[in-house]
């Protein structure tokens, strides 16, 4: 089991964009099977599984000694005190790092907050060049709203060495192809030992998907079928399945990752049987069998509220092309949860939706799905969705990008 020490300024529950991310890719390394400890100046552990070090010297210099960080930057004194706290946090650093194979370590070698500790981890390195150094960085001190801006920032000499000078034996990251840019020049850096990572989103626990729906997730690569579509219905002649299922066969030739799930079963009252049976017959015959999920092959247990709304979250558009109805809640569903809805053009679904929802003639599926096809080019709050599931969930960034650096 590889050892990875992750260091920064702070951890949870200190609130901070960094923080939160730092907690999140410790959580999921831990869960990918390594062993994780946080080396911070203040934190709290909230994973028996994970260790946090605390070392108050890895804090901003100004909450511990605001008097040297005073010297330092306005007076530009660099003497025996700094000396003292660089060869403190050296020390430090050997005695929690021995055993660690990776150091990640975000954003401390970028700004200004801690000379002393970018002094004392530079000499960590030069004497210990075995270890592999990943150098996260969020933010440099000198790049300020796309501009680099060394001239008007910059408070000493030494400070300017301190953090525009790469480690030789380390791989650096930044968390996009903007601020990378303009790292690579302030920091004169080599392009082999510098790549992008981007920051993430844990989806999962942003959308508080339930694990049971999670597992469907993962089981069939939801976060990268697009569009994905839901019916929340049962299985019975009225809900016009054969509908959806042609809509989905002529949007297949725009999207062959399009993926359809319809999350109720067979009724127990009626004899749906042939139905049911002609369904999967026209599944099989249209070529569909990759594309739709029955989730009552999947659950037992009819959805309970907190599925269902994950289910919604997760969908790009419902479909609802019933033929009759005294009712529609699934049109309630979607507007709660900002899902568009297709539907049908029967009476009951124009008096519920009025003209918020999408209305569709079921005996034309050539102009529904074109309508449907340019719904989906043009809608752009779902493009970025698409873009968020697809890129931006943090596992899936980190077991693709990040582990292979490990």
């Amino acid at each position: 089991m590889k050892k990875i020490a992750i260091l920064h300024f702070a951890y949870s529950p200190n609130i901070g964009g960094v923080e939160k991310l730092v907690e999140d890719q410790a959580n999921i390394l831990e869960r990918l099977g390594f062993e994780v400890k946080i080396i911070t100046g203040n934190g709290k552990r909230n994973n028996e599984k994970i260790e946090v070090v605390n070392i108050p010297e890895f804090q901003s210099v100004m909450n511990f000694n605001p008097t040297l960080q005073n010297k330092m930057f306005k007076k530009g004194i660099f003497d025996e005190e700094f000396n003292r706290l660089s060869y403190l946090i050296e020390e430090k650093l050997n005695n929690n790092l021995s055993d660690i194979d990776t150091i990640i370590i975000h954003n401390m070698l970028t700004i200004s907050r801690n000379l002393p500790f970018i002094n004392a981890f530079d000499a960590y390195t030069k004497r210990n060049k075995s270890k592999k150094i990943i150098v996260w960085v969020h933010d440099h001190m000198y790049i300020k709203n796309n501009e680099i801006v060394t001239g008007t920032v910059k408070s000493s000499d030494l400070e300017y060495k301190l953090i525009t000078t790469p480690l030789k034996n380390a791989q650096y990251v930044t968390i996009s192809e903007t601020l990378g840019k303009n790292l690579i020049e302030v920091m004169s850096l080599n392009k082999s030992n510098f790549r992008v990572i981007p920051n993430g989103i844990n989806i999962k626990s942003f959308l508080e998907i339930d694990d049971s729906i999670w597992n469907i997730v993962k089981d069939y690569g939801l976060l990268n079928k697009f569009p994905l579509i839901l019916s929340p219905i049962n299985i019975l002649e009225r809900k016009n399945i054969e509908f959806s299922l042609k809509l989905i066969n002529k949007l297949k030739k725009y999207y062959p990752n399009i993926f359809y799930m319809i999350s109720g079963k067979a009724s127990q009252h009626r004899d749906t049987q042939t139905y049911f049976e002609s369904i999967f017959e026209m599944v099989n015959k249209l070529g569909l069998n990759d594309n739709i999920l029955f989730l009552s092959k999947k659950f037992q247990h009819s959805l309970a509220n907190s599925e269902l709304h994950d289910l919604y979250d997760l969908s790009d558009v419902i479909f609802y092309f019933s033929k009759s109805e005294n009712f529609g809640i699934p049109i309630l569903e979607a507007g709660a949860t900002k899902t568009p809805i297709f539907t049908s053009d029967i009476a009951i679904f124009k008096e519920i939706g009025k003209d918020n929802i999408f209305h569709l003639d079921t005996d034309d599926s050539e102009n529904a799905s074109r309508l449907i096809f340019n719904f989906f080019e043009s809608n752009k709050a779902g493009l970025l969705f698409k873009d968020v599931k697809m890129n931006y969930n943090l596992e899936t960034i980190i077991k693709e990008k990040l582990v292979p650096l490990l």
